[in-house]
């Protein structure tokens, strides 16, 4: 019977493995800078086996560059977010300290850009930032309390 898992599990593994294959190849295309991108970013994740979110975003950033120095435009600005009214930006209380805004939207940016699945997934991510990093909530208030 073991002899069988083995076999499953090689099997298993083909399955997955043509299937990235074959996800890589639509998504990337047949462009050099994609193909150059995804092995630097692959690299650094196996050599350093973690994702770390700045080399993702960087090699997003540098597309960006590549794709708005060979069209020639630059890149434009959000004339959407320049239009913000700026009592929108204060809170119940009034403003928010220097810094909260941005860092509130940074790290909600964040989850919502690296953690993938289904709500339940990004429960943890949420309490170790929004209870024991910034505490914004303390475990009492971010949970349900029954009568």
């Amino acid at each position: 019977m073991q002899g069988v898992f083995y076999g499953v599990g090689a099997a298993v593994i083909a399955i997955i493995a043509r299937s990235a294959w074959k996800l890589a190849k639509s998504t990337l295309g047949s462009k050099r800078l994609p193909w150059i991108l995804f092995l630097i970013t692959a690299t650094i994740t196996v050599w350093t086996e973690s994702e770390i979110a700045w080399v993702f975003v960087g090699a997003g950033v540098v597309a960006l560059a590549v794709r708005a120095a060979t069209q020639r435009q630059g890149l434009k600005t959000n004339s959407l977010l320049l239009g913000i009214a700026p009592w929108l930006w204060s809170g119940l209380s009034g403003p928010a300290p220097d810094g909260v805004l941005l860092r509130i939207f940074l790290y909600f940016a964040e989850a919502g850009a690296f953690v993938f699945g289904s709500g339940l997934a990004i429960v943890p991510f949420l309490h170790g930032g929004v209870v024991n990093q910034f505490h914004w909530l303390t475990s009492a208030s971010s949970s349900t309390r029954l009568p």
